[in-house]
């Protein structure tokens, strides 16, 4: 038997019996440097946990939506009790203003949030609000239709933003599930007056006073914060 053929059924052993290599969200992160100082304590006495979580929601306020999977799952291994580490990995497969909900993503987010819901129990009552929000965002249909869904998500964090008016990472939650109902499009032709659909002062001025407070936005990443509080902030 000529050597190639040979090496070509060897290989060919050798991959049916190969281990499939993780997902990518599975693999091992780095913790990063660079990416801020933006943190939001959770119930967890873990301190690894913590730290993955804080980079999770960095990353997600920066939209790399994948990299922060890959640190919230990264924090469900760390502390699997940790129901905000299960919220973080719903709420970045959900869809943003750059790009709608996935097909292939409502699956893992229907699954990260009911796991977020079953543990609420263990998280606070501010946690619990928030996952709450997080269930009512996915449904698990994945053909079902997303405006429902949305428009429940954003109801649902219009609740907890009036009940938490002081917490500036529920005021960006929230802005941005409002956000997310009409993604790229808020401002008349011309850019000096908003459309209808954002004409609702209040969710504009809490993004821009959480912006404004705890520097959420400050270079880098001024990310979601772009499409209005910092085009707000170069107009006045």
């Amino acid at each position: 038997m000529p050597n190639s053929r040979r090496d070509l059924i060897r290989l060919a052993a050798i991959a049916a019996t190969a281990v499939a290599l993780p997902a990518f969200a599975d693999t091992e992160p780095p913790l990063w440097t660079g990416l801020g100082s933006i943190t939001h304590k959770v119930t967890t006495t873990n301190e690894g946990a913590q730290a993955y979580f804080d980079q999770g929601l960095r990353l997600a306020y920066a939209f790399n939506h994948g990299e922060a999977q890959r640190a919230f799952r990264k924090a469900q291994k760390l502390d699997p009790d940790c129901a905000m580490c299960f919220w973080g990995e719903a709420l970045v497969l959900g869809p943003n203003i750059n790009l709608p909900m996935q097909e292939d993503a409502a699956a893992p987010a229907y699954s990260a949030a009911q796991k977020a819901k079953s543990l609420a129990g263990k998280a606070t009552a501010r946690e619990q609000a928030l996952i709450r929000a997080i269930v009512a965002r996915y449904g698990n249909d994945p053909k079902a239709a997303r405006a429902p869904f949305d428009k429940a998500y954003a109801s649902a964090m219009a609740k907890v933003a009036a009940k938490y008016p002081d917490d500036d990472q529920i005021m960006t939650l929230y802005a941005e599930a409002v956000m997310d109902l009409s993604p790229w499009d808020y401002w008349k032709p011309g850019g000096r007056e908003p459309n209808r659909q954002s004409r609702e002062r209040e969710w504009r001025y809490r993004l821009e006073q959480a912006a404004a407070a705890a520097a959420i936005f400050r270079p880098p990443p001024c990310r979601v914060a772009r499409s209005w509080a910092c085009r707000e902030y170069r107009t006045i």
